[in-house]
């Protein structure tokens, strides 16, 4: 018998101008709105096999008449819709069974979740104002110089001139119960090098300016120091401040006591935090459900670093879902997965091979399947195998 419940209340904040009540009670998630950042690799896919096939009933789309969609639109919209009915299935059966002692909410009449949705452009626009109005009211900081940003978050990409990427993700083992530190995010150069190419661009704007110059790290959540300190201590090891001052953090969103933001640190001071939306101490997550099934945690197959799928790993360890209710997590998230294959492969009359998916070659090691596989059917294979691959979660066995 699944355990009872309330649906999860939603609160939309499109315009990230303020956040939205906390309950007293139960937990709430934080989301940032990731649509087009989540499928923006099938949504491709489904474009250029479309364009590929001139027989495809959708082939006409592709030169649309004035006032038309266009393909690219058509798709987008099909697939933010499915997407989104996915999403609310996937934070329901999170609402559900959720292990809520992990969040140290009271007794079961208190287990409710409510879910705040945020506009993701918005929130890394309003950090970034945050970040350059701290810099212009600091007396110490040159005014005329440019301020230099680092985004430690891949929805945060490019916003600014002077720009760096340091992409990186803990490394977990296939089953998603051990990591093993931070290692470069997937896609990206290595952590080293990332580093590098952001000292040549700082380096080369503290000589032109003849001083260091101002630079902010721009993050989606800040929770505890330690990620930080460690980023910032990387930094330090390849003499990254020697051209530059570490002037803020810039986040979306921060739920960290005042302990945790005193411990952001570096040559002794405590770092200041550019917070747009300021959860403080309540009992509140910042939650990524794309993680389920479109996206995934860092692993490592074959020596190289890909993602997997968390639908693919313990769920237990990996979304707090409570140990004696993991058969029922998975089942209705997999039918969810599932519909929504099959609502795209309705519409686009056609397969999705698993290819098409991040995290391809990590399904593949996972299952034994090609990745020409359809995703439905590798979806099938994992719950008709029940899950053989992934060891079950001891009760008493903390997440890591």
């Amino acid at each position: 018998m699944a355990p009872q419940f309330k649906r999860p209340a939603f609160a939309f904040n499109e315009s990230a101008s303020k956040r939205s009540e906390v309950p007293e009670t139960g937990l709430t998630y934080a989301i940032r709105t990731d649509a087009d950042f989540s499928t923006r690799k099938l949504k491709k896919h489904i474009h250029d096999a479309i364009l590929e096939n001139p027989d495809h009933p959708l082939y006409d789309f592709a030169a649309p008449e004035e006032g038309e969609l266009s393909l690219a639109e058509y798709i987008k919209s099909i697939m933010h819709t499915a997407y989104q009915v996915w999403g609310h299935d996937i934070l329901t059966a999170k609402a559900r069974y959720l292990d809520y002692t992990k969040y140290d909410v009271g007794g079961p009449d208190e287990e409710t979740l409510d879910i705040h949705f945020y506009n993701a452009h918005a929130l890394t626009r309003k950090a970034i104002h945050a970040a350059k109005k701290q810099i212009k009211q600091d007396p110490a900081i040159d005014s005329s110089l440019p301020v230099f940003f680092i985004s430690l978050d891949d929805m945060i990409q490019k916003q600014e001139s002077e720009w760096a990427d340091v992409g990186f993700s803990r490394l977990f083992d296939l089953t998603g119960r051990n990591h093993f530190g931070y290692t470069g995010r997937p896609g990206l150069k290595s952590l080293d090098e990332q580093i590098n190419i952001a000292k040549a661009k700082i380096a080369a704007l503290s000589e032109k300016h003849g001083q260091k110059i101002p630079v902010v790290l721009l993050e989606d959540n800040v929770r505890q120091a330690k990620m930080l300190n460690w980023v910032i201590d990387k930094l330090d090891d390849k003499d990254f401040f020697e051209h530059a001052h570490l002037s803020s953090i810039a986040t979306c969103f921060c739920c960290a006591d005042d302990v945790e933001r005193a411990a952001i640190q570096h040559e002794g001071r405590t770092i200041p935090l550019n917070i747009v939306i300021d959860y403080e101490q309540n009992k509140v997550d910042v939650c990524t459900p794309r993680d389920v099934m479109l996206d995934g945690f860092v692993v490592e197959v074959d020596g190289k670093k890909t993602r997997l799928p968390g639908i693919f790993m313990d769920v237990a360890a990996r979304f707090k879902i409570r140990p004696d209710y993991v058969k029922n997590f998975r089942a209705e998230a997999m039918k969810a997965n599932q519909e929504f294959c099959k609502v795209l492969e309705e519409e686009f009359e056609i397969d999705l091979p698993m290819s098409w998916f991040v995290g391809a070659d990590a399904m593949a090691h996972v299952t034994g399947l090609s990745t020409d596989t359809p995703m439905r059917d590798v979806l099938k294979a994992l719950e008709d195998s029940d899950y053989k691959n992934i060891p079950a979660a001891k009760p008493d066995a903390p997440a890591p």
